[in-house]
């Protein structure tokens, strides 16, 4: 089991407790929330790169995102 995925539990647990309080935790969540677009900015400078590719044969790219989205789903769901 990934350690993230044991942190949020734990984070959750502990906030279910009171442990940690909202207010605690909140100033860094929204700090984050407000800076996860810059995390997919390199993904979509990389698709820019291909954009002349996608155009020629832009069905079967999204079939492929489909397909590895649905197969990331159903391993995540299985483990």
């Amino acid at each position: 089991l990934a350690g993230s995925i044991v942190g949020m539990i734990m984070l959750y647990i502990l906030l279910e407790l009171k442990v940690i309080r909202m207010n605690w935790i909140s100033d860094g969540a929204e700090f984050l929330l407000a800076t996860m677009v810059f995390f997919f900015i390199p993904s979509v400078v990389g698709i820019m790169d291909v954009v002349s590719d996608i155009t020629k044969s832009y069905i079967i790219f999204f079939l492929l995102i489909i397909v590895g989205t649905s197969c990331v789903a159903l391993a995540s769901g299985y483990i």
